[in-house]
């Protein structure tokens, strides 16, 4: 007779013991990373202590070759003197176990990096302050280093995290209070639909949307020198329409958009089946064709398919290339959050929008789009409180202060704002929801006095200036008013002046010769994460052979000098001169032998491709082989 296994109580399986007390605590420690803090906030913060650990390293250095070293902080900085560290103890001060000086030394690093010359905003401080407090967090598992912190005098340790230390919230106070003292703090702002139009408006006079058809039928250097700024504008139009559509900081008949990994998402997933990941139908909005996502977004695909990929999209391609700093795109890698608000920077400045001490920042988009679908859209347009809650991405249950703050201080602004109180007409504002019981009662005496004299001043205006422009004929038919601006959105005939068909591109064959350089010329970037000598070999397999799938069509060996010289040397020269200097280096001189170029220069193997251009170049100025570079000489 068989022996029946036990079930355990209620049915259930009896727990599987542990492999091994090793292999339970590796799969804690993995899965606390994996689910724990998102991976680009973890990452963050290991960039910031590295930095952290670099900072202390050159500054012990530069006290060490000191002929007095100094002791910080110095007796009469202090008035208790008891209190001097040795550069042995400051030294050790970023290490998991900290020190007595592990405030005052985290302090010194957040004010190098706020204060002086090249201050960065209070982010960077909180990025510095949570990357150590999370570092000394975890380093007891029985909480040593939690809490405020104390040092034990008698014991020579101290208990709880440095980073909550008089030392630290004192220079964290300084520089949130800084930009305010200078009349620098800038608020968020939200990027209303007159922005947009705005920014629509002039981005189309700096760069037409008949563009498109040009750089298909130019070649050669002129190609080359206008792509950039085309790529800039399609780029800021489609991006700024799409945050303001779907509410993301960025998968993308009617267009359908997927969000698989929308920001804040990693611990909700868990929890709402309706989250895994948003689908969403983009239609056609002619009526706003300043944020028509659907109309940007197949310009930008055009875009994409002609001058970026020069093929149809596949699985992996990114929608939102990185772009370097001199235009060009670069397929193989998402582009960076500084580009984007340099350019929008860029845009809201030629728009002529004047927001005082606030800022559009990429955060704008989100909270201009969520206000306006909640409150400014007309009526009968505008979307409930649940329809919000779900194109926004937030959870039910969480984040609902987020969403207040999203969409009812701007409300409270309004019905509590007394501005207006000069006004001829009261708006009314605290009567009704936004003001809406002013749309719907009938026109009062006074405000139809206010539309009669508003359109006759118009008419007289138009009349004495049709009659000054021609003066030999007296009073002719004048001109129709001039089209509305694009975003105006007025009732029209036709469909709105900037809401059109998604262009339909077809490249003009154009006689090209050999050294014309081709449409996809470009330099990938060389890779920023992973082993240091795997950069100085990609510098080397880019000299030799292309690389499609990182947007490499000619190998850099076989391009012809007018590619890289002449009206293309900004673009091109620089980067081109130091893969050819790395690649020469390795293939003549090395003869190819890996160990003997890592012998002849070993910071390849450690210190990446610019201090190995820095060694050679160095080599070669002290060989004779090349001259040192002759500084400007400063203007008297």
């Amino acid at each position: 007779m068989p022996i029946s296994k036990s079930a355990g109580p209620k049915g259930r399986k009896a727990p599987v013991a542990a492999v091994s007390l090793a292999g339970l605590a590796a799969d804690k420690e993995a899965s606390s990373k994996k689910f724990g803090k998102a991976p680009a906030t973890t990452e963050k913060y290991g960039q910031r202590q590295q930095q952290g650990f670099k900072w202390l390293n050159d500054l012990m250095a530069a006290e060490a070759r000191t002929q007095q070293p100094l002791g910080c902080p110095s007796q009469g900085s202090l008035q208790d003197a008891s209190t001097m560290f040795s550069l042995e103890v400051l030294a050790h001060a970023f290490d998991k176990i900290p020190t007595q000086a592990s405030p005052w030394v985290l302090a010194l690093f957040i004010a190098s990096k706020c204060f002086g010359d090249n201050a960065c905003g209070p982010a960077t401080a909180w990025q510095i302050y949570s990357a150590f407090k999370m570092m000394w967090y975890h380093a007891d598992p029985n909480g040593k280093y939690q809490g405020r912190w104390r040092w034990d005098e008698e014991r020579h340790c101290g208990h709880g995290n440095p980073t909550q230390s008089t030392e630290v919230d004192d220079i964290i106070t300084a520089v949130k209070n800084r930009d305010g003292a200078e009349g620098t703090r800038f608020h968020s702002c939200a990027m209303k639909l007159e922005y947009m139009d705005w920014i629509m408006e002039w981005s189309s006079t700096q760069c037409p949307s008949t563009i498109l058809r040009e750089l298909g039928r130019l070649h050669g250097e002129e190609y080359h020198l206008r792509l950039p700024k085309a790529t800039k504008h399609y780029f800021m139009r489609v991006f700024a329409a799409s945050g303001w559509t779907i509410w993301t900081r960025y998968r993308f008949r009617h267009l359908v958009v997927i969000l698989e990994h929308r920001k804040g998402w990693q611990n909700k997933l868990s929890k709402e089946i309706n989250l895994q990941g948003h689908r969403y139908e983009i239609h056609s909005q002619r009526e706003m064709p300043s944020v028509d996502m659907e109309y940007h977004l197949r310009e930008w695909l055009v875009f994409l398919r002609a001058f970026v990929y020069g093929r149809d999209l596949e699985d992996g391609d990114y929608i939102f290339p990185s772009v370097n700093t001199k235009g060009l795109t670069q397929p193989g890698t998402a582009i960076s959050h500084d580009t984007i608000q340099k350019w929008l920077d860029e845009f809201v400045t030629g728009a002529g929008i004047k927001l005082g001490r606030g800022r559009l920042t990429t955060h704008c988009f989100r909270r201009g789009g969520a206000q306006y679908r909640f409150m400014h859209a007309p009526v009968g347009k505008r979307w409930s409180l649940a329809t919000i809650r779900w194109w926004g991405g937030w959870a039910e249950g969480e984040h609902r202060d987020n969403l207040i703050r999203y969409l009812l201080d701007e409300l409270y602004y309004y019905e509590d704002g007394h501005g207006d109180a000069l006004r001829p007409i009261s708006t009314e504002a605290d009567k009704s929801f936004l003001g809406e019981h002013t749309e719907i009662r009938p026109a009062t005496k006074q405000e139809t006095q206010a539309i009669i004299s508003t359109q006759l001043e118009n008419v007289t205006a138009r009349i004495v200036e049709a009659y000054h422009s021609h003066p030999r004929f007296g009073l002719t038919t004048f001109g129709a008013p001039s089209r509305p601006r694009c975003g105006e959105h007025n009732p029209t005939a036709g469909p709105a002046p900037c809401a059109m068909e998604a262009t339909s591109l077809t490249l003009v064959p154009t006689s090209q010769t050999g050294t014309d350089p081709p449409r996809d010329l470009r330099i990938p970037p060389l890779p920023k994460t992973g082993p240091m000598n795997a950069r100085w070999k990609q510098a080397v397999r880019d000299w030799q052979e292309r690389d499609l799938s990182r947007g490499h069509s000619v190998a850099l060996k076989d391009w012809h000098p007018t590619w890289y010289s002449g009206a293309n040397r900004e673009a091109f020269g620089v980067q081109y001169g130091k893969r050819k200097l790395i690649a020469l280096e390795f293939l003549d001189s090395c003869k190819g032998d890996e160990a003997e170029f890592l012998r002849k220069w070993p910071v390849a193997d450690s210190g990446g491709p610019t201090k190995l251009l820095k060694a050679i170049h160095r080599a070669r100025i002290e060989s004779g082989s090349a001259k040192r570079r002759r500084t400007k000489e400063p203007k008297e």
